[in-house]
């Protein structure tokens, strides 16, 4: 559990400074649905400036930052916690201005 808060936290951390950077009203969203396979999506989405494309290629790896004075760590330990707890994390990369990162968490079924 407390991998999972380590891993929203940065993702928020994460967008309410992108958005604060570049949007004169930052927004910064938590969006909670099952899909289809009942699996848990959680998106964080920003309406900052969206990841580069050379960015998205190395976005999880140690030591890749766009964020003046960051350790280019929390997204890979996101990446590692997410993995060692079944969970999924994902890029959606997007036409229009902003960032999404999606986890997928697995859910048991219940009688």
């Amino acid at each position: 559990m407390e991998q999972l808060h380590h891993i929203i936290w940065n993702l928020l951390d994460n967008a309410w400074h992108y958005s604060d950077q570049v949007a004169e009203k930052p927004v910064v969203k938590l969006r909670i649905a099952i899909n289809h396979q009942e699996k848990i999506l959680l998106d964080v989405m920003d309406n900052g400036p969206g990841v580069s494309p050379a960015m998205q290629k190395v976005l999880f790896e140690p030591f890749q930052s766009e964020r003046e004075g960051g350790t280019g760590l929390g997204l890979y330990l996101a990446k590692e916690f997410s993995q060692a707890n079944g969970i999924q994390l994902h890029y959606l990369s997007s036409q229009v201005q902003g960032s999404c990162f999606r986890l997928i968490l697995p859910t048991e079924k219940r009688m």
